[in-house]
Order: structure tokens, then sequence, then C-alpha cells
């Protein structure tokens, strides 16, 4: 058994928050969409949080075999050490690798806090074990006096490891309002992030896992909508090539499927590219064009790549796809001002254009045997997390795409068990330091992710959403760029608009009125000015609806499924009329 090790997967987990003590798993299969009229709060209203779970596999001579459960055969010892350090960290301004003239230097954190008492800024749970069956262990820590949930530790009916986030909880020590996207002090939230490892005994001798790591994010308000751009397109950047053969449903595809999908979250991508559109790309007649390799349809191929806009622009081109914003947010003169496809993405997508291409299988589902299973878990894990624009970002920042930090691919390079993380680069960080020999982008340890995001998360997720620019472009109505449309909407379809859209008796144009109605996403927590609006989401997260899908009425031309905005508090009692008058026009139907 010399050639035998362990590995825990995936690689990297994502939790998130919520009030409930419902739970609901990550999403294991790569571009998973949940069954149609699953719901992401509980019967009260409050928000499910997502547990990240972690399966052990057998490698044998580089290959995995199996999975390894507690059982006659194995026992498994599992340690997590979350933290959050945003507030002992420093602020947040533009991600630090863009260059001259982009990044900044940026001060402290709490600068009133100093010395020894710094350390009271970061929340640590401490290095947590858990082993057996269905076992619980909940994770907290201290923020100055102030003692702060990160979250639970659960093991289930096999052993395997389940990571909870926290509630949601953000509070000001001091008791003063937010008033910045980013940095707030005297502020915390209970996200965290930190290693994973397990000791494996497997037939009487004890194995060290390769560890992973779990991020303990904010809420994902767009269940089944993937990112344009995934984390995982990021970090394949740093260690995969372009595939020697590009197919349509497994390499292009995606990429259109996730911009078509994204109407259901931001109205300009409606108009421009979704349904009845003529730029539908998951239209089964226009994908017939799409998938054809041969001359007849390369004008097509070609006029469609040319709005992509390359990775390697360097001018502005508001009119491109995909309409999202960069991390150059504050230099609205550049090419960075807006995301582009991965280098990879766009590769693939220039050899489709080209006729360089097979067309696969329209069905295609990745290889779920044991052998393939640990790397579709860390694919599904990345796919589900936005790959940008880091501003800072959702769920994770911008330092992931800077190869120090990672062991091997999907994997990060971790600093030593129980090594102390140091959060002190002098008053100031400055680019020169944050990308150095002696940074802090070469190992990982609790809370090291976490720290360069927005504190408390909230002010930023309402902070970034879509803008208006003007455009004389071909596809005119296309600019409504969004940071993060994909996991914060920015118009959505409300539950109403389903509701009505499937009474028999209502005439199919007035449901298709129905259908385009889009709703501001953030409606009830407005207020009259930004600073309402950051206080209120604070407050009121847990109350904003959740895009999930919905099956399309019975009957009806619409896509299957809807992607509807559900479970919406200040609807909770609308939609219960709504739903009795329904059903009485209904028993009325002759």
């Amino acid at each position: 058994m010399a050639n035998t090790r362990f590995a825990i997967h995936p690689a990297i987990g994502i939790a998130r928050v919520g009030n409930s003590d419902e739970h609901y798993l990550a999403p294991e299969t790569p571009g998973e969409i949940p069954p149609s009229g699953t719901e992401f709060k509980d019967q009260s209203g409050a928000m499910k949080r997502q547990a990240a779970r972690f399966r052990i596999f057998r490698y044998e001579n580089g290959k995995a075999v199996d999975e390894i459960v507690s059982g006659d055969q194995a026992t498994i010892q599992w340690r997590v050490h979350l933290a959050n350090r945003k507030a002992a960290w420093y602020e947040f301004w533009a991600a630090m690798d863009m260059g001259p003239g982009l990044s900044k230097t940026v001060p402290r954190r709490n600068t009133s806090v100093t010395g020894l008492r710094r350390s009271l800024l970061a929340i640590d749970a401490g290095n947590c074990e858990i082993s057996g069956y269905n076992q619980k262990r909940p994770l907290a820590g201290w923020f100055m006096n102030t003692a702060v949930g990160l979250g639970e530790l659960r093991t289930d009916a096999e052993g395997r490891l389940l990571v909870l986030g926290g509630r949601g909880v953000s509070a000001s020590i001091s008791g003063t309002d937010p008033t910045d996207d980013a940095n707030n002090d005297s502020w915390y939230d209970d996200t965290a992030d930190g290693p994973v490892r397990a000791t494996v005994t497997y037939r009487g001798k004890k194995y060290e896992a390769d560890p992973a790591y779990v991020i303990a994010g904010p809420p994902n308000y767009c269940q089944g909508i993937s990112p344009v751009v995934s984390l995982y397109d990021v970090v394949s950047e740093l260690f995969l090539r372009a595939p020697r053969k590009v197919e349509f449903y497994s390499d292009i595809y995606p990429i259109f499927e996730r911009l078509v999908r994204c109407q259901w979250v931001n109205e300009g991508i409606y108009i421009a590219l979704g349904f009845n559109s003529p730029a539908d790309f998951t239209d089964p007649a226009y994908q017939r064009v799409l998938s054809d390799p041969s001359d007849a349809s390369l004008s097509e191929r070609q006029r469609i790549f040319r709005w992509f806009r390359s990775p390697d622009e360097v001018a502005r081109r508001g009119e491109a796809l995909p309409p999202l914003y960069g991390d150059a947010y504050d230099f609205p003169k550049l090419a960075l001002y807006e995301l582009s496809l991965t280098r990879r993405q766009y590769a693939c997508l220039k050899r489709w254009a080209d006729g360089d291409f097979q067309p696969g299988n329209p069905g295609y589902r990745a290889n779920s045997s044991v052998a393939s299973l640990p790397a579709l878990l860390d694919r599904a894990a990345l796919d589900d997390c936005l790959g940008g624009p880091f501003h800072p970002g959702s769920e994770a920042p911008w330092i992931l795409r800077r190869r120090s930090l990672w062991e091997s691919p999907f994997r990060l390079r971790l600093s030593p068990e129980g090594d102390a993380v140091l959060d002190d680069y002098g008053d100031y960080l400055t680019p020169k330091v944050c990308l150095s020999a002696s940074g802090p982008l070469h190992s990982s340890g609790p809370g090291t992710l976490g720290r360069w995001m927005a504190v408390p998360w909230q002010t930023d997720v309402v902070s970034c959403h879509a803008g208006y620019p003007v455009s004389n472009a071909p596809l005119t109505y296309l600019p409504q760029p969004s940071f993060w449309a994909a996991r914060v909407p920015n118009f959505v379809v409300p539950q109403e608009a389903l509701d009505r859209m499937a009474i028999p008796r209502v005439p199919p144009l007035q449901k298709f009125k129905h259908f385009s109605r889009r709703l501001v996403w953030y409606r009830d927590i407005t207020g009259s000015s930004y600073n309402d609006r950051i206080r209120n989401a604070i407050q009121s997260w847990n109350k904003l609806g959740i895009v999930a899908p919905r099956a399309a009425p019975a009957g009806s031309d619409f896509p299957d499924p809807l992607f509807i905005e559900t479970q919406r508090a200040a609807d909770s009692k609308k939609d219960a009329t709504l739903r009795m008058v329904k059903i009485a026009e209904r028993d009325a139907e002759p």
C-alpha cells in the first residue's frame, strides 16, 4: 500500500449563512439545478443555510478507487479551523494585481484599535474536532468582548463532514450605522473560512488526508443560475490549457446557456438574449445552427464571436458580452471596467467560431464514476461561485487567481496546522508588498480568504447591482451591466406573475405580459437613501426573495423551468390571498 493516499473533496467547499435551523446541501454536480418547487426558506420564512459536505476518497497509484466512510474498516477524525479576520485586516478599494494606477495602497480597518488589542478583532473558532455519526458541534469566537457564532460542524449517517455557515448576524459594537459598501469600522459579521483536515485510520493504519478548505459566505439568492464566468473558470486558467478537442455542448454551449439564464435576474439580458429574442442561444432551432461546424453556419458563428470582448482589449467596448462589470469599476474608461471571459473560455470560443470543433452530445453529462467523482465535486463547488468581478466579490476574493496560493489544481496551499496567521504588514498594505515573496499570497489559513471581503457582507451585496449606460450599438438593449446578477438579482419575475400565468382563463398575450414583468429585486429595502438601503439590508437580508426554478404553467410555451422570485417576505400575505383567488377562478371554469 505504498502508493495509497487519501484526499478530501471538494478541495474547496462552499457553505452559506442563514437564520434557519434547516439546511440544504451545496451543489455536488456541475450545473446542478434544484428540482422545481424546492424552497430555500423554512415555513417561518427564515433562510436555510447551505451546508458544504466533505468526503474522503482513497487513491491508489494516483487514481481514486473508492470513497471512505466511517465503518468497520475505517474511522475518520475531522478537524476544521474557521475564522473571520475582516476587521483585523486592511480596507478594500481594488484588487491589488491590476497594475500601477489601478491598484491602491490601503490602510488598516479599525485603525483606532492598536497594538496587541488588534488580535481581538479576529473572530477565531479554533481548531475543532468531530468524528462519528450524526454528531454536531457549534463553532464560535469573540469579536472584542462580543461572542460570535461562526456556524457548526456536523457528521452524517456515514461519517461525512458537513460544515454549516453562520446565522447571518452582523452588528457594530459601537452602535454606529454603516456608511460604506466594503469598509465599516466597529462592524463584524459571521461569515468565515478555513482549513478542513482529517486523519483516516484505514485497516489499522493512520493516514493524513490531503486537506481541503471551506468558505462560509453570503446566501445564494439565485438558485440554479450559474455565473457566466465562474470561480472554476478562473482557477482553470492557472492550470488547464484549452482542450485539444473543442465540443460545442461541453465547452461552448455552457457559456451561452449561462448568459441566457441571466434573463431571470437582469432585464437588459432578458430583452437582448432572453425568451423570444433573436439571440436566444437556448432556442432549439438556433442551437442547430450554432452547433453546426460546417461553412453553412460560419458567418453566424463569426458574428456571435465578435459580440464577445477579448481578455486582451485595452479600450472599453460597452456593448460587448458578457454584460458584467469588471474589477476596475472605479475606472470607467478602461477595458477592465467590464468583465471578459477567461482566456481559456475565449480561446475555445475562437476555435468554435472558426469551425474547429465537434458538436458533441446535446445531453452531455459528466461521467460520475468513482474515479471521476472527486474532480466533479471540486468543479461543482467552484462552478457555483462567481469568478468576477472581484470588487471585492461575493463568495471569494481576487487573490484566488494568484498561482502562488495553490498547491495543485483546485487545492489551496495551506499554512502548517497551528501556525499563527499574520494580519500585520504595517500601517498600510501596498500592492508591492502584497504581491511580493514575503506578502500574504503564498498560503492560506483560518480566515485568510474572507478578510479581503466586505464587512459586513450585506452592505456590499446591495451596493453592487446594475447600471444603465446609453448605447447605440447593435445590441441596443443589452447594456445594463451587472455586478453579480447570478448570485444577487437585479430584476426578477415575481411569484404573483407566475400565479396569474397559471390561471387558465387568462388570455395568452396577457400571460406574456405577466411573464415580461420585471421588478427591482431589493425593492423592499430601498429606503430614501443609499445609507437607508445598506442599513435595511443588514436588518432584512433574510426577507428578500430567492430566485428559484418553478415549473412552467401546463400547456404554455414558456421556458421550463421558469426562474421565479420566491418566498419574498413582503408578499406572503398577498400571495396567499392571490392563490385563494386563483383557486376560486379555476373552480369556476366550465
